[in-house]
């Protein structure tokens, strides 16, 4: 992220970037649960 490199805020980047990650493996847990319900599994 841009703080990272503008500030040398290592810290508050690497939390961001960990954030964003679990934000998109929520969503892709979600979407991978709706598309099995799909199934009929």
């Amino acid at each position: 992220m841009q703080a990272a490199f503008k500030n040398l805020q290592m810290g508050y980047a690497s939390a961001m970037e960990v954030v964003l990650f679990l934000i998109l493996l929520a969503f892709t847990a979600f979407q991978w649960r709706i598309t099995r319900q799909g199934d009929g599994v």
